[in-house]
């Protein structure tokens, strides 16, 4: 049987220095919380507020799995990976950080644009956003707008996008970036097409530039808003797996599949430039629920937890 393009290109990659014994694993790094860094003053109205976790804590397990599924590492060491999708809830205080609020109004735009650019990487094994001081998992970015993606590590990655935007792009010479245009807008799922199951960011892209990410104090703060009556949402990525591919050779864990995410709508008055505060709660019940697909005798609990 003819082997397939990526796999030659990921066997060839791993002959390149820096591939070997005591390269540096790790599993997803705590982001740095957002500061407020605009590239165009809007004015307007300002929605400030905090998001927190309400009753008891979400039980959030992590994987086990080689630095690759595929047949050049399925047989490697198995390391701690942690659940990309776990909510990153602050302590005693329950902040949760890195929720998302954004405006849901039907059909609003605007001309100005008001984040940085954003910039994906990987390294270490790891797919993150930079996006101005911000370092994490959540990107934003107007339609039609451009991403650089580099890969800082030298080891083979193809990032894959699904969701509104559809794409791959293999990421084969360490320090080379590429650019990638997403024209839809919606909700972009950035994750590895070469076996790094982890790894995984999101990328919303709108028509308008109000929306925030709360920083580890869960706080955010959308500026420049219109008077009026207004429809956001609160987004929270969820943890729970649907479902998981498993490699044919290696019987590891490929890919996974995860339950919808929660969103949550909440309507805000504004009166001329005058600032309204919320308080915003997410708990267990807001999740949709996640009924794992049957996988026959294969155990998780052997090869995938």
């Amino acid at each position: 049987m003819e082997r397939p393009l990526w796999k030659t290109c990921l066997a060839l990659a791993l002959i390149l220095p820096g591939c070997g014994p005591g390269m540096e694993i790790n599993s997803p790094k705590r982001v740095v919380a957002q500061k407020p860094m605009h590239q165009v003053e809007i004015p307007g109205a300002v929605l400030r507020g905090r998001v927190v976790w309400k009753g008891p804590l979400p039980a959030v397990e992590g994987f086990l799995g080689p630095i690759s599924s595929l047949s050049e590492h399925g047989g490697g060491v198995r390391l701690p990976w942690a659940n990309p999708n776990a909510p990153r809830i602050q302590g005693k205080t329950k902040c949760i950080e890195n929720a998302v609020v954004f405006l849901a109004d039907e059909g609003a735009s605007h001309p100005s644009w008001t984040h940085p650019p954003v910039a994906m990487v990987t390294d270490k094994f790891r797919l993150q956003v930079e996006q101005g001081e911000y370092t994490g998992p959540i990107g934003f970015l107007p339609r039609a707008g451009a991403i650089q993606l580099e890969n800082r590590q030298d080891f083979f990655f193809l990032i894959r996008g699904r969701g509104e935007n559809y794409f791959s792009l293999p990421l084969l010479i360490q320090g080379k970036p590429l650019r990638k245009t997403l024209e839809k807008p919606g909700i972009t799922v950035l994750t590895s097409g070469s076996g790094q199951f982890w790894m995984r960011s999101y990328l919303f892209v709108t028509e308008h530039p109000w929306i925030a990410r709360t920083n580890a104090a869960g706080e955010f703060e959308i500026p420049g808003l219109p008077a009026g009556k207004h429809h956001f949402k609160l987004w929270l990525p969820n943890w729970q797996v649907l479902d998981r591919e498993i490699d044919a050779e290696t019987w590891e864990i490929n890919r996974l599949e995860f339950a919808p995410a929660m969103e949550k709508s909440f309507f805000s008055n504004f009166t001329g430039s005058k600032a309204e505060e919320v308080r915003l709660e997410a708990s267990l019940d807001d999740f949709p629920k996640a009924t794992p697909k049957p996988r026959g005798n294969f155990s998780p609990l052997s090869k995938g937890q």
